[in-house]
């Protein structure tokens, strides 16, 4: 649920208020008579102006003068209108979202508490951020905080301050002599507590990101991984964690709010998160933690996602991805400006997903010593399927080559998280490694893509580090990636954070009984179940074959045991045909189970330009259902005749399925 609110002035008063509700504890601080839980109480931080400041700022600084469209363009909302309203600054080639309020040319305006007590100065200290936004390039002005001139610039910067006691507990001026047609920023204010230590954790999700292609993971992996390696031996790894949905979007909204997909609605890139729904990151900024994301994808920024709410900050690209080494290093800057304070970052990386792009320098060491993967008298084998866009415009032929590249970009990720993991304040963060889904490289008939829901696509590394969790330990236990935002909430000592989910640390001391994992697809096309090393998935629209997928019938059904098959190469169906039968039911009843959340928007219509945004990175829309996932008989016709039908539930027999 949002937590920034505008709040209007009082009557008869020029006041804009920015509001922030803090929980006394981690974090942030406070007097109270008694510790325990229940007499906690929320802390209000409001910027409230003084003098005759006016309480709306106008669009400009003088009367008269229009900003540049580019400038206006900075100070963007984005849409559905209930959701927050942070500016969203475009920078060069990225937005950089933050909540904040706008201090007009020569205002003041002083930081209190809502109810106009004092701080106490000795205990309290105060974050926030400022950026200057100015049609002159390279522009700065001293934003004054109690007198003392801070440098602001084109880029956010962080200030703590320490509460100097009584009612004007920090103050803030705008003077006249900055550069004209700009707008200062301030983001909301946050409290800290400096006095007691609070780990830095961090989220790394790797898109696209196969579990055995991690050599802790799997000692066969056609690539060393050995950063990723170096942090499990620091913490723990989990081989065999499955995602409950195989795309981006989807899977991250799962992630960061600990709900199925099936309940979410969410099963495609471009369907929006609605306001109302609880996040990961709105758990931890209510803990005091400073909340950051640094995205590799546009579509994960708020306006495509609404995965912004609760976050601080976010940055993505305008459009398309980029590669993680810039990721990286915008999440570093943050680390160094957050100081040691309380601090939740959620960094994201593309670089393992199409179009398999590596830089020069590790393309020439991939090229080096191999036939030639341009030559004519190889071919990629998908015809007469047609090839991907991204796969045409490369003009590879070797398809070989091609899943080698795959395997070339999560070395390159690797190594772009040697240096991250190295940094200072990262070598002692709680960190959680994983992934949104996995990539199939032909299995079943899936080259370069993850269509379908196959051990490939749906099982994706975990490794954890932080407290309670045993150096070099290890768990081959199931586990799901939807329970990393309630066991990083619980490594740091959040457990009583409302939130969905069970702990996975509880897998490295106990042998869990068997339970099922669920998972959907993405566009609702099919759903599985896997149970005791099983996995069973089934279909739940026809589906015609595409450039990366073959064709699939409503009601189809395939059976595979991951424990000897774990690229899902035999269907055991027919063999297997009683446990089958078993599996099937209980994924039907589970999808029957489906309850209202009200986590999406009605009847959003997708954007033209987003759409053409993702259909540049490969991703196209299909069939979808958000209300009963499981209905055959309305999807088609004849599907009392259908021999899925007849040999399940029908007077049919196994045979025909033959």
């Amino acid at each position: 649920m949002a937590l920034m609110t505008l709040l209007p002035p009082p009557q008869g008063a020029s006041v804009l208020f920015l509001a922030l509700v803090c929980a006394i504890g981690p974090g942030c601080s406070g007097d109270t008579e008694d510790s325990s839980l229940e007499d906690v109480r929320p802390a209000a931080l409001m910027l409230r102006a003084l003098g005759d400041t006016p309480g709306q700022p106008a669009a400009t600084d003088q009367p008269g003068v229009e900003s540049p469209d580019w400038l206006a363009a900075a100070l963007t909302h984005p849409t559905p209108s209930d959701a927050p309203a942070p500016y969203t600054l475009l920078l060069e080639s990225s937005r950089d979202r933050r909540p904040a309020v706008r201090l007009p040319r020569g205002s003041r305006a002083v930081l209190t508490t809502s109810d106009g007590q004092p701080l106490k100065a000795d205990a309290a200290w105060v974050a926030f951020d400022a950026c200057l936004v100015s049609a002159e390039p390279g522009a700065t002005e001293d934003l004054w905080v109690n007198g003392l001139g801070q440098v602001v610039t084109g880029r956010w910067r962080t200030i703590i301050q320490q509460v100097s006691q009584g009612h004007g507990a920090i103050e803030f001026e705008r003077r006249t002599d900055g550069p004209a047609n700009s707008a200062l920023l301030v983001s909301t204010p946050r409290l800290l507590d400096m006095e007691t230590e609070h780990p830095t954790v961090i989220l790394i999700t790797s898109d696209t990101h196969r579990a055995d292609h991690v050599s802790t993971i799997n000692p066969g992996s056609p690539v060393s991984t050995p950063h990723i390696d170096k942090l499990g031996s620091e913490g723990a790894v989990f081989t065999n964690c499955f995602s409950s949905i195989n795309n981006t979007n989807p899977s991250h909204v799962t992630l960061l709010t600990g709900v199925h997909p099936r309940d979410t609605k969410i099963i495609n890139n471009h369907t929006r998160l609605h306001v109302s729904a609880e996040t990961l990151a709105e758990q931890f900024r209510e803990a005091g933690y400073q909340t950051h994301a640094a995205l590799s994808a546009f579509h994960l920024f708020d306006d495509v996602s609404g995965l912004g709410q609760g976050f601080d900050r976010m940055s993505a690209p305008l459009r398309g991805a980029v590669d993680g080494r810039g990721t990286l290093a915008r999440a570093g800057e943050w680390i160094d400006e957050a100081k040691g304070a309380p601090l939740f970052l959620w960094v994201h990386l593309f670089d393992a997903h199409t179009p398999y792009k590596l830089p020069d320098e590790q393309m020439q060491e991939l090229l080096d010593g191999r036939p030639d993967p341009y030559r004519d008298d190889v071919d990629l084998g998908l015809a007469p399927r047609p090839l991907p866009s991204w796969l045409a415009k490369s003009e590879l032929r070797d398809p070989e080559f091609v899943t080698a590249l795959y395997a070339g970009e999560v070395r390159y990720l690797d190594g772009l998280l040697g240096d991250f993991l190295a940094r200072r304040g990262v070598d002692s963060a709680s960190i959680a490694f994983t992934a949104d889904h996995g990539e199939a490289l032909g299995e079943r008939g899936i080259w370069w893509d993850h269509f379908g829901l196959v051990d490939p696509t749906i099982h994706v590394p975990l490794v954890l580090r932080g407290p309670g969790v045993e150096p070099g330990s290890r768990s081959a236990a199931p586990v799901r990636q939807m329970d990393v935002g309630r066991t990083l909430l619980n490594m740091s000592g959040l457990n009583d954070a409302p939130f969905p989910g069970r702990d996975v640390r509880e897998a490295l001391s106990d042998e869990p009984a068997p339970e099922p994992r669920f998972a959907l697809s993405a566009q609702g096309i099919s759903a599985s179940v896997e149970l005791e090393g099983w996995l069973l998935e089934l279909y739940l629209h026809d589906v015609s074959g595409s450039d990366s997928s073959p064709d699939r019938r409503l009601g189809e059904v395939t059976l595979f045991n991951l424990a000897t098959d774990p690229r899902c190469a035999n269907d055991q169906l027919l063999d297997e045909f009683p446990r089958a039968q078993r599996m099937r039911s209980a994924l039907i009843q589970w999808l029957e189970a489906a309850r209202s959340t009200g986590m999406t928007y009605e009847n959003q219509e997708v954007n033209p330009a987003v759409q053409a945004k993702l259909a540049e990175l490969g991703y196209t829309g299909g069939l979808e259902s958000i209300y009963r996932w499981w209905t055959p008989e309305r999807r088609d016709a004849g599907w009392l005749e259908n021999p899925w039908h007849l040999a399940f539930e029908g007077a049919g027999t196994p045979a025909l399925l033959r």
